[in-house]
């Protein structure tokens, strides 16, 4: 599902350019908590767990959760979802009496509007600030910046249940990691550590 709305996220704010920041914030975001997550999970897969692996994924573990959550519950839903599109979509005005950007760069006597003027093109001006302020591409990048953050959410809540069963309950950092993570009829996991045992 995460990989099908990203995807959507990235053609939305490609297609429409004055989405391509949106676009880029999305894979900020996405990169600064995604680079934790991989070392945890490289350390967890070396079974670098516990004492006898120096304690380096639960170490890891407690550096990637404040990075997480700051990114990914804070960032994502309040500064770029909230104040980044809902907002300017629903507001001419920002808190700060400014012009939101969909209408400081697309209303009547915007930069970009003189321009488009200018040359020929208010047809275009037209059609470009119904679809991406008034309809179609705002509106559509919010329901995918909004299913994106309920899949944050739901993985948040998949992190913490696995620190608290390795952390607080003292379950094996490893078994824990791998049964919460992997779906049961993940085969390939499954197999793959068959192997190792045998």
């Amino acid at each position: 599902t995460h990989h099908v709305t990203t995807i959507a996220v990235v053609v939305v704010s490609y297609g429409m350019e004055r989405y391509t920041n949106f676009g880029m914030v999305v894979f900020l975001l996405h990169d600064i908590s995604d680079i934790p997550l991989d070392i945890m999970k490289i350390l967890d897969l070396l079974h670098l767990t516990g004492a006898s692996g120096f304690y380096l994924a639960e170490a890891a573990y407690i550096a990637l959760m404040p990075i997480w959550m700051y990114c990914r519950l804070y960032l994502f839903p309040v500064r770029l979802i909230l104040h980044g599109i809902l907002l300017p979509l629903r507001y001419k005005l920002s808190s700060q009496g400014q012009l939101n950007w969909c209408y400081g760069l697309m209303a009547p006597g915007a930069p970009l509007h003189q321009k488009l003027v200018a040359i020929g093109k208010e047809k275009e001006w037209e059609e470009a600030f119904t679809a991406d302020c008034k309809c179609c591409a705002g509106y559509i990048c919010l329901a995918l910046l909004v299913i994106l953050e309920c899949l944050h959410i739901w993985w948040t809540y998949l992190l913490l249940r696995i620190g608290y069963r390795a952390l607080i309950l003292g379950e094996d950092t490893h078994a824990v990691g791998k049964e919460e993570y992997f779906d049961e009829g993940d085969e390939d996991c499954d197999n793959t550590e068959n192997k190792k045992d045998k």
